[in-house]
């Protein structure tokens, strides 16, 4: 459930993509396909009963989430730093939600089941730093999980009309085996 990652994510993959598509038009004899195992979060575009999405503030981020929290963890919260790491300048109530989590998570020092080389001070600063760019963008998700829905397979280049429309996922390895030969 992090925008700022996931819309990093899906430029590189833009990216892959384009780079790919090149690949197949100088070698007409590959197949790309492209899907996944799971959809994930259940990300809401357009979420808290307003129907806008506001990305602005993710354009101009160069770092990740994790990266800004560890940095935060080790130096002292103030807006020179925030608007360093963010690349633009927060509110004084995003500035407070920081430090709050800070001093919040050292008091407490929480536990995690699953083992993290993170601290207790930054896995509280992704929680808020998340929830400053779920706000700012008006983001939401659904589940902190997998979600129910089905998910896309994209093929392009020799045998993807193999893969168009719905068909379990299994039955994607086993035509991928066919056209290998390795029935």
């Amino acid at each position: 459930n992090d925008i700022s990652s996931a819309m990093a994510e899906m430029d590189d993959l833009a990216k892959t993509i384009e780079y790919l598509e090149h690949f197949v038009e100088h070698h007409p004899n590959t197949l790309v396909i492209v899907t996944a195992d799971h959809s994930t979060g259940g990300f809401t575009l357009a979420a808290n009963g307003k129907y806008e999405w506001n990305a602005e503030s993710l354009r101009t981020m160069k770092h990740s989430i994790n990266y800004i929290a560890k940095q935060l963890a080790e130096n002292k919260i103030d807006s020179t730093l925030t608007s360093t790491l963010f690349n633009f300048e927060l509110t004084e109530d995003e500035l407070i939600l920081l430090k709050k989590s800070k001093i919040n998570a050292k008091l407490t020092q929480s536990t995690n089941m699953y083992q993290s080389d993170m601290s207790a001070s930054e896995k509280a600063l992704v929680k808020s730093a998340k929830a400053i760019m779920d706000k700012r963008t008006n983001s939401g998700w659904t589940s902190g999980g997998h979600t129910a829905i089905d998910v896309p397979v994209f093929a392009f280049g020799q045998h993807s009309e193999l893969f168009k429309g719905s068909q379990d996922n299994t039955d994607i390895g086993k035509t991928l085996f066919k056209l290998l030969g390795k029935e």
